[in-house]
């Protein structure tokens, strides 16, 4: 009786086991980078690799091109978090993660750190006294200041926020531009309505209206002549 009940509890508890000795191989990493501080010939990055899959502990290694830089083991949380001083012309080599767990090497795509900034509008193109909304993109994560600038004719003035987003509830004549770090962006325009079309639309208008009026008159007249002749006949 004793070793068939042993053998039922080593059937019920050996799948137990078996899960909480399961582990999974880690995926490839997410990799992103966010620009902590920029000085005259460096930028402070924290650069953050991710594996969305796999079990913990996670070794996560970070190179660039493919010197290694630092290594960071992961054991509460998926996430490695390394803080990099680059200098500007490292920015052009390439960063990648490679993430491991015991079951081979896992690796990001590779990551280049471009500090342009990229101005756009909706709409685009902007129309004179509507809404616009200019975004300062990057593609980093930028931990800094978005600086807006509003060149009128009249004035020119600037304005500080912590969102890549604003918005002019009616457009003005003039050029908008931003920055990032520094580095600015292209310029958005808005542009004086061109009304030197609008004579022309309405002559227009007219010739289409009174060619209208004609061929309708004249299929009225061939109407009427065919009928009179009908009745002749």
């Amino acid at each position: 009786m004793n070793v068939v009940f042993h053998l039922q509890v080593l059937f019920v508890l050996t799948p137990f086991a078996a899960c909480q000795g399961h582990r999974d191989p880690a995926s490839n990493p997410n990799i992103y980078a966010q620009i902590d501080y920029k000085m005259e010939k460096s930028i402070i990055t924290t650069i953050s690799c991710w594996s969305p899959k796999g079990s913990l502990p996670i070794n996560y290694t970070l190179y660039r091109d493919t010197t290694l830089l630092m290594t960071k083991v992961a054991e509460s949380r998926r996430k490695a978090e390394f803080v990099v001083n680059l200098s500007i012309s490292e920015l052009l080599k390439t960063l990648k993660c490679k993430a491991d767990n015991g079951f081979g090497s896992k690796y990001s795509r590779g990551l280049v750190i471009d500090l342009s900034v990229n101005l756009t509008s909706k709409p685009d193109p902007p129309i004179l006294g509507q809404q616009l909304e200019l975004y300062c993109n990057v593609t980093y994560k930028a931990k800094g200041d978005y600086t807006w600038y509003f060149v009128y004719p009249a004035k020119n003035t600037t304005k500080v926020t912590k969102q890549n987003q604003y918005i002019i509830e009616a457009a003005n004549v003039g050029i908008y531009y931003c920055s990032v770090h520094g580095y600015f962006s292209n310029r958005v325009e808005v542009l004086v309505q061109d009304s030197s079309f609008q004579p022309v639309v309405v002559g227009v208008c007219v010739g289409a209206i009174l060619l209208l009026i004609l061929i309708i008159g004249l299929i009225c007249f061939c109407s009427a002549t065919e009928a009179h002749r009908f009745n002749i006949a």
